[in-house]
């Protein structure tokens, strides 16, 4: 019997053993998925420890950073969730963090008295400073093994792999359409 944890990588040859009930099972594809999902877990669990360091999460780095890139430093809520590509709710969910941290305040915007604008403070505009020099750091850690040519490889191979994304929203779309 074979035995499995958590932490447990299958195997190409597990895979192969899956086969028999799924042809459509390619192992050579499904271990390099599991590779790719395994090194940006990693990765990610790494770059979280050093938001953790500073008190952020990658999504109030986000939006600290589409704030401190703001000639102003000020955007209002449905602006900032139109960058970050995420509902009101969740915005307003990070912003009020943001503002209990005094990195960001909410004001009332002079041309309109019911709408919010929100502003990078003086500390939220500090802390950035002081993280994007060990974010710049930590990135190229993560890259540094990595010379040019294999950096322009990546690129076409993670585009390709876009491709292939897009094909599977593709597909899921279409079926999603034909069983309404």
């Amino acid at each position: 019997m074979l035995e499995y944890s958590f932490v447990d990588r299958p195997t190409k040859e597990r895979i192969e053993t899956l086969k028999k009930s799924f042809p459509e099972a390619n192992a050579s594809f499904v271990t390099l998925f599991l590779d790719i999902q395994w090194t940006y877990r990693e990765m990610q669990k790494q770059y979280d420890h050093l938001f953790e360091r500073y008190g952020l999460t990658e999504t109030k780095f986000i939006i600290l950073m589409f704030l401190y890139q703001e000639p102003n430093h000020q955007l209002l809520p449905s602006d900032l969730s139109k960058k970050l590509g995420s509902t009101r709710a969740t915005v307003t969910k990070v912003i009020n963090g943001l503002e209990r941290n005094s990195w960001i305040i909410k004001q009332s915007s002079s041309l309109d008295k019911r709408s919010v604008i929100v502003q990078l403070t003086r500390e939220g505009k500090e802390l950035i400073e002081k993280f994007l020099p060990e974010n710049y750091r930590a990135v190229s850690l993560i890259m540094s093994t990595l010379n040019t040519t294999e950096q322009e490889e990546l690129v076409s191979l993670l585009n390709k792999i876009k491709l292939g994304t897009k094909k599977m929203q593709n597909e899921m779309e279409l079926d999603s359409n034909a069983n309404k």
